[in-house]
């Protein structure tokens, strides 16, 4: 479970946030098109060209979910909203994808590991 510390938000393992992400991404849809937009940067250029995932690395879309998401990813690049029905897929899709933005929350500093403890980096 986390915990409030003022502004800051605390968890004891990998598992509990990926848990929060999962939740949140499916919930709130500026989190589940925030995670379209990073798991869509994971994609190599040429799956992001043919929306396929062609590249079995661990990171990016699942196969099953490549053509769909990367054509949601491209028409909110082209400033395009997505229908009510695309947002509510998205939420039902992208929770998958939790791990990954846990790992790239890490790797670009919005999450730090001190020990047992994951803290959220307020932007």
């Amino acid at each position: 479970m986390s915990k409030q510390k003022g502004a800051t938000t605390m968890f004891k393992s990998k598992k509990e946030v990926t848990e929060y992400f999962r939740k949140n991404i499916g919930e709130n849809t500026a989190w589940a098109k925030r995670a379209l937009t990073v798991i869509f940067q994971y994609q190599t250029i040429i799956e992001r060209s043919v929306g396929e995932t062609t590249d079995h690395n661990g990171v990016g879309f699942t196969a099953c979910d490549a053509e769909l998401l990367t054509s949601f990813a491209k028409q909110q690049e082209a400033g395009k909203a997505l229908s009510q029905r695309q947002v509510s897929l998205l939420k039902r899709m992208m929770p998958k994808y939790a791990g990954q933005l846990v790992d790239h929350s890490l790797y670009i500093g919005r999450l730090k590991k001190q020990g047992r403890t994951y803290t959220v980096v307020k932007a």
